[in-house]
């Protein structure tokens, strides 16, 4: 009795070491993904957030889904007991078709009592194809390949004006416009009731047509231009060569032709496109003037392109090159019938030429080495020659002078010895005994 009393007790003081429980839950409103819209291809990532409703300390893992496919599965997941919250997430690329994620927590430590919240799977969600990444699904996109999120589409014929040559759908490019000074959103730039493409005067609401004297010289033109006949020489270029390009040598067979550029081509070398739609004279180092030999009238519109990023819309232009390089110039020429040429010419600028700033400074620069080395040589021929004058050579050395001696007689006594007569020893002869 005593001990059911007292087990009774510890339960009543203790409760909570009784029934400590853990219980991690999904929360399913805090799911949220790194972006609203979703492009095929896009890198997303998806977040959760994970709720221990328990009141124990509870470690686990997350793991994500998409359709069997595991997308990543967290690190170990420590969420402190007691109603506090963790998040996790995964990196996912999103796929072509329509998809969800699905959100499981598994591996918990203590085991979880309640597994019903366990789990969540996101809504459906359909991705869109956008190439440009503007958020504008390509189906409904007015630029595909160019980034445009307003979908501006001044002129409402579905394109839109990033990629529109035409804003105002009058007929005109945009970049022609420009050169001509009209407004490249409004047909009628002047507010003179004509069209632009229709008005000679685009820019002045007092005039639209051409004055009489205007449109006789025009004419005259055309007709001068018409009779223009050249004939042309192909000329064979190495390829190899720096100049690799073909010139075609321009012989005229009337001379009562008299055309813009064929009048100041005078002393100039004259040279006519692959296709003979347009002829060029270079001026100087960087310089070439360019005329269409289309008449007049005959075309709807026409435009060169530099190649260097420069274009124009004059049939007679000239134009300085930046740099030396090679360059392609293109004339694109179409008429009402909407048919469109394009002839190109291939225009080499050398960069060793007498009016390149960097070569004349290089040449300078060699012409003070030169002048300086000349004062240098000359610096030391002086001085070699200043060393052999104070050099004596020795065929020139003078033999130096003899010391003449005087002799002086000195009379010799002389000093006459007497001879010691010389005593003979005698010899005595001892008698042999007999």
């Amino acid at each position: 009795m005593k001990r059911l009393l007292f087990i009774s007790l510890a339960i009543l003081l203790f409760p909570m070491a009784t029934f400590a429980t853990s219980d991690l839950e999904l929360r399913s409103t805090h799911t949220r993904f790194s972006t609203e819209t979703f492009t095929v291809g896009d890198e997303v990532r998806v977040y959760a957030t994970i709720r221990n409703s328990g009141d124990e300390d509870t470690t686990g893992y997350v793991a994500f889904y998409h359709a069997d496919d595991l997308l990543g599965r967290s690190q170990v997941v420590t969420v402190v007991s007691g109603g506090n919250d963790e998040e996790v997430w995964a990196d996912f690329t999103v796929p072509s078709d329509s998809f969800n994620i699905f959100i499981q927590i598994d591996s918990t430590t203590p085991e979880d009592s309640d597994t019903s919240n366990n789990s969540y799977l996101t809504p459906l969600y359909t991705p869109i194809f956008d190439q440009d990444g503007d958020g504008v699904d390509d189906d409904d996109d007015n630029c595909p390949t160019v980034s445009n999120a307003n979908q501006t589409d001044s002129d409402g014929d579905g394109e839109g004006d990033v990629c529109d040559d035409d804003d105002d759908n009058d007929g005109i490019d945009d970049d022609v416009e420009d050169e001509l000074g009209t407004d490249p959103l409004d047909k009628d730039s002047d507010g003179d009731g004509v069209p632009d493409a229709s008005d000679a005067y685009p820019t002045d609401a007092s005039r639209s047509e051409l004055e009489v004297a205007e449109e006789v010289e025009e004419i005259a033109v055309e007709e001068a231009a018409e009779e223009v006949v050249v004939e042309v020489e192909e000329v064979e270029v190495s390829d190899e060569s720096v100049d690799a390009v073909e010139e075609l040598e321009v012989v005229e067979e009337t001379t009562s032709v008299d055309t813009t550029l064929l009048e100041r081509s005078s002393g100039a070398v004259l040279n006519v496109s692959p296709d003979s739609s347009f002829v060029y004279v270079r001026r100087d180092w960087k310089t070439y003037e360019f005329e269409a030999l289309t008449p007049e009238g005959s075309y709807d519109s026409l435009k060169w392109d530099f190649g260097d990023g420069t274009s124009s819309v004059q049939r007679t232009i000239s134009h300085t090159f930046l740099n030396a390089g090679r360059y392609t110039v293109s004339l694109t020429v179409s008429d009402a019938q909407g048919v469109t040429t394009v002839d190109s010419q291939v225009i080499t600028i050398s960069l060793f030429h007498l009016a390149n700033p960097m070569i004349q400074m290089l040449i300078g620069i060699l012409l003070i080495l030169l002048i300086l080395s000349s004062v240098a040589l000359r610096k030391a021929h002086r001085a070699a020659e200043s060393v052999q004058t104070n050099v004596v050579k020795p065929a020139e050395v003078s033999a130096p002078k003899k010391r003449v001696v005087k002799k002086r007689t000195v009379k010799k006594k002389v000093v006459t010895k007497k001879k010691t007569p010389v005593k003979k020893r005698v010899t005595k002869k001892t008698p042999k005994k007999k």
